[in-house]
């Protein structure tokens, strides 16, 4: 599996281990996990529930995953935090549809 990464605008949906769920965007994903920025930070080891659409060959999918928070960071260029996550125990489908969807991108 290729490590491509694609820096992307995409809105996701999130429940964090408190309950709260959050509207939010990733700017940056690939097949092992995603960046989202949000005005909260987490604690590494925290698992956070995802949901997100992207397309594949011009069909929406809906993907739901589980990722770990593996950092968390203020970056001062927009006042957010940017989390990296790691998504636990995703489907082959799954994963093949993220790489499909990032080779698409890339290709314009």
């Amino acid at each position: 599996m290729s490590s491509t990464q694609l820096s992307y605008d995409l809105p996701v949906v999130t429940q964090w281990p408190d309950g709260r769920i959050l509207q939010c965007r990733a700017h940056r994903i690939d097949q092992h996990g995603m960046t989202i920025r949000v005005p909260y930070t987490a604690k590494a080891g925290s698992q956070i529930r995802l949901g997100f659409k992207i397309l594949v060959g011009g069909k929406p999918q809906a993907i739901s995953a589980v990722a770990t928070v593996s950092l968390s960071y203020l970056s001062g260029s927009d006042n957010m935090f940017h989390i990296d996550l790691r998504f636990k125990q995703l489907s082959p489908q799954q994963q093949e549809d993220i790489e499909t969807f990032i080779r698409e991108r890339k290709k314009g």
